[in-house]
């Protein structure tokens, strides 16, 4: 019904526009926030933003090209908070291993990995098969000190497009379900 029949709490009070006494005072009391926050640069332009300090991804961009030839070009950069939790040997990105089609066809996908780029640094990464799903994983461990990084993978697959005739089907996930991090 919309109305408040509880009791209200010392916690519930904080926020209270009484208190608060005017609009922007209140605005700044809820932009204060009560956990660690860290200043991030985002692409593609640097804008700077107030992030959570805990491990997360603040930034997903996917820019997908398809070619003539059927060929499909990604381009993604993700923006990462690290702090040697989930992030203590680099990030991994999980591709599908299968892509299916509308009357229930499967088909196997193959990348081709062409470049992965921290902080504009190439580091050599390898496709690993695993399960129904293909890793993207560094090809030798190295340590992921805290900090924010910028990856960018760049990868092609020629199995992504079925042809139904008069029409030809593309479907991708860009965030995909096995992410161990939270995407802001």
């Amino acid at each position: 019904n919309g109305n408040f029949d509880g009791e209200i709490r010392p916690d519930m009070q904080r926020f209270s526009f009484e208190k608060a006494g005017s609009r922007e005072e209140q605005q700044k009391i809820w932009n204060q926030p009560d956990f660690p926050v860290i200043n991030v640069l985002l692409p593609p332009d640097d804008r700077r933003i107030v992030v959570p300090a805990a491990e997360h991804i603040p930034y997903l961009q996917t820019d997908i090209e398809i070619l003539p030839d059927g060929l499909v070009k990604f381009n993604e950069t993700i923006v990462v908070v690290a702090n040697r939790e989930k992030l203590a040997k680099g990030l991994t990105k999980v591709l599908p291993g299968y892509v299916y089609s509308r009357d229930g066809k499967r088909q196997k996908l193959d990348y081709t990995l062409l470049k992965v780029t921290v902080n504009g640094q190439e580091i050599p990464y390898r496709l690993k098969a695993q399960g129904q799903q293909i890793l993207l994983v560094p090809e030798s461990d190295y340590r992921l000190e805290p900090g924010v990084y910028t990856y960018n993978f760049q990868y092609v697959n020629d199995q992504l497009l079925w042809n139904y005739g008069n029409f030809r089907e593309f479907y991708w996930d860009v965030t995909g379900s096995s992410w161990n991090l939270v995407i802001g």
